[in-house]
């Protein structure tokens, strides 16, 4: 005689059958977030705690002291601006891979418009003495302030975000796409930029005198016969 049951499929009634106690609990979306915050604090715990000293209390370390909450919270304090951004992004169903790149360049740019000022240049494409690409300045600033660093450098990194968020919602391309083009594009300035601006200001290698140099960028094909000869 077979003994064996077979399972009796799930009815669409068995939603109002009786659950266990924790099941409204687990249920929670804020559940899983709040399980790994504990398990990172008490992983802090354990391995600030110093070497050859033994405790299961998470809370010896020497990472729950004055001196390791202060600089657990400059970290966090750092990170934590960038996360809430991108945990926005991701429960709004989209992706930016240009964040880590765009952290770099403010920094990046802030220290150029401190060295070198701020300016707003047209570029354009000249064939006089060659093939080379000059630059219409609109208005210049010399001597830049930390704060006006600050602000400028906020209002370029808040204008690339704009633009790729408008083409994502306008193309319809998928959000990874546009913003992996984002983080391209950023890497690439930032290695050409401080070239550029040491170019301009003569302190790059083979740069002639500062009376026969433009104050305009100046990106010519045959830079080695011109500025190297």
């Amino acid at each position: 005689m077979n003994t064996s049951t077979t399972k009796k499929p799930r009815q669409e009634s068995d939603r109002q059958g009786e659950k266990k106690w924790y099941s409204a609990l687990m249920a929670r979306p804020e559940v899983g977030p709040l399980g790994v915050m504990i398990l990172l604090f008490c992983m802090l715990g354990y391995f600030s705690i110093p070497e050859g000293e033994f405790s299961l209390n998470p809370f010896s370390g020497e990472g729950f002291n004055a001196l390791g909450i202060r600089n657990n919270f400059r970290v966090i304090a750092q990170l934590g601006i960038v996360a809430l951004a991108a945990g926005m992004l991701i429960i709004a169903g989209e992706f930016d891979l240009s964040v880590g790149s765009m952290i770099g360049f403010a920094g990046g740019c802030m220290a150029m418009i401190l060295k070198w000022g701020f300016a707003v240049v047209i570029p354009y494409i000249s064939f006089e003495g060659g093939f080379h690409f000059e630059g219409f300045q609109l208005f210049e600033i010399r001597d830049v302030s930390p704060l006006l660093a600050i602000l400028i450098t906020l209002c370029m990194t808040l204008s690339f975000g704009w633009i790729q968020g408008w083409i994502v919602v306008k193309s319809g391309i998928s959000s990874f796409i546009v913003t992996l083009g984002g983080l391209f594009f950023l890497r690439g300035s930032l290695e050409t930029l401080p070239w550029l601006g040491a170019v301009a200001e003569g302190e790059a290698m083979c740069q002639p005198p500062p009376a026969e140099r433009k104050a305009t960028l100046w990106v010519s094909l045959d830079w080695s016969e011109k500025r190297c000869a």
